[in-house]
């Protein structure tokens, strides 16, 4: 009896363990993190860079996939680190805008090492193997850029024969494509001579003192100055307003951040080259996104880098003027237009409104033709609001003055 009640007892205890681990759930597996893709832009002083970052975010967040973006400052070192931080993230693509692509190799070896594709942003650092390379046209800026300032020159335009070109680190890819482009439009007009200038990093504030010093010597030469970023093209207009020598020189950039936009449309400043920065967003954030998940994205060439080949795509740019600002107005947001001249001005003949300070340095140049074949041109200071045209009848002779003059 008594075994039979122990073999019972333990027949029911096991009976309840039994039925109690049925009745548990199996153990749930942590949840997977989302892909991360990596960005290390050089900086984030440019408008470009801004609304690439806003446009990865907003996609990233819809396609739950988990970004890391890192700004170097300019900083080759703060960048070199930043991979690491990459790394640590578990970044399966990185994308890259080099600081100094002299020291491109080092990071991209890093990166790979691991397995991480990598994506070069605007710069092509030389002969280094990458899996994406999406940048604007560069080589296609300078040509638009030297094709703005031979027009002038085409229609007579009083300039002087020098045409400076800012530029920054000269070995950098964007520095060669540009006077590159520049260079095989204005190498057909051999009597202007183009005089670059190399700043370190773009830096605006080293540009600034050297043209106060080059154009105050030899400003009267001048006919333009090109800067191949935003920054340096306003640093120009900042010094040659204050030489006051806006109106002789036309100014020309690249990037078409706001305060440069914002200058064309007041009138202080002639031109700049649009890279088309949302175009740019959606193609290296899809390029990223493919890269992640299919290992391979859609490219457009296969673009020579030393002993390797990058696939690549390169985006249109175009030129903003005064007369077409109001296609990245609305990226840029409301600007403050200088007004133009009525239809009365145009009644008595063509008014043209030079580029100025605002209306304090704005000179407005009226030509007028009389019905006798006569031409006047008259200049004056500041804006014209109103042009209005009197016609003054010759006095009828009196019948009793033509008898005086008769006698």
């Amino acid at each position: 009896m008594f075994w039979r009640g122990r073999l019972a007892s333990i027949l029911v205890l096991m009976l309840v363990l039994l039925l109690g681990g049925c009745s548990k759930s199996p153990a749930k597996k942590p949840a997977s993190s989302p892909p991360a893709i990596g960005f290390s832009v050089a900086t984030m002083e440019t408008d470009v860079n801004k609304i690439i970052r806003k446009y990865v975010t907003q996609r990233a967040r819809k396609d739950r996939i988990r970004v890391v973006w890192l700004d170097a400052r300019m900083n080759p070192e703060e960048q070199r680190k930043q991979v690491e931080k990459l790394i640590k993230n578990k970044v399966k693509t990185a994308v890259i805008h080099f600081v100094n692509p002299g020291q491109a190799g080092e990071i991209v070896r890093l990166l790979q090492e691991k397995g991480i594709k990598i994506v070069a942003l605007h710069s092509l650092p030389d002969n280094v193997p990458l899996d994406g390379f999406v940048a604007a046209d560069a080589y296609r800026a300078g040509q638009l850029q030297a094709e703005f300032i031979t027009q002038q020159y085409k229609k007579g335009a009083q300039k002087g024969d020098i045409i400076l070109l800012l530029r920054g680190n000269p070995e950098d890819y964007i520095t060669l494509q540009m006077t590159a482009g520049f260079k095989e439009v204005i190498e057909d007009f051999p009597q202007l001579q183009v005089v670059t200038r190399d700043y370190k990093d773009w830096d605006p504030t080293l540009a600034r003192q050297d043209l106060e010093q080059y154009l105050s010597q030899q400003g009267s030469k001048v006919g333009a100055v090109v800067g191949q970023t935003s920054q340096l093209a306003l640093a120009a207009v900042d010094v040659l307003e204050k030489l006051g020598m806006a109106d002789k020189v036309v100014t020309l950039g690249a990037g078409a951040d706001k305060p440069a936009i914002q200058a064309i449309a007041e009138g202080k400043h002639d031109g700049e080259i649009d890279p088309m920065p949302e175009m740019l967003a959606s193609v290296v954030y899809q390029a990223s996104l493919d890269l992640t998940s299919k290992q391979h994205w859609d490219y457009d060439f296969q673009g020579t880098n030393g002993v390797y080949d990058v696939p690549s795509k390169i985006i249109p740019v175009r030129m903003i003027t005064e007369n077409n600002v109001y296609l990245v107005e609305q990226r840029a947001g409301p600007l403050e237009k200088r007004e133009k001249t009525g239809s009365s001005a145009s009644q008595s003949g063509s008014g043209s409104q030079e580029k100025g300070k605002g209306s304090g340095g704005t000179k407005t140049k009226l030509k007028i033709k009389t019905r006798e074949g006569k031409t006047l041109e008259i200049e004056i200071e500041g804006k014209v609001e109103k042009l209005e045209i009197e016609e003054s009848k010759p006095q009828e002779k009196s019948q009793q003055g033509g008898d005086k003059q008769g006698q």
